[in-house]
């Protein structure tokens, strides 16, 4: 899924930003955009799944979970 989204304005090291045709505000850090990025540009913002991401994400919060478990049994 692609989003477009208009940065509305520079605030010190925030770019207050309009997402979609909703135009939702969101307020992101400069240092997360390209360099240079100025009041009125258009950005495209690419929204994916990271699978192995998630996978781990999934393990990890089974294995403390069992940890947990574990621990409460004894």
């Amino acid at each position: 899924m692609r989003i477009q989204a208009v940065i509305d304005r520079l605030e010190q090291d925030k770019a207050v930003i309009l997402l979609g045709e909703e135009e939702q505000q969101i307020v992101w850090p400069l240092s997360k955009l390209p360099p240079g990025v100025s009041a009125g540009q258009v950005l495209q913002i690419d929204v994916v799944i990271d699978e192995a991401a998630t996978k781990q994400a999934e393990a990890e919060s089974k294995a403390l979970l069992q940890e947990i478990i574990e621990r409460q049994a004894k």
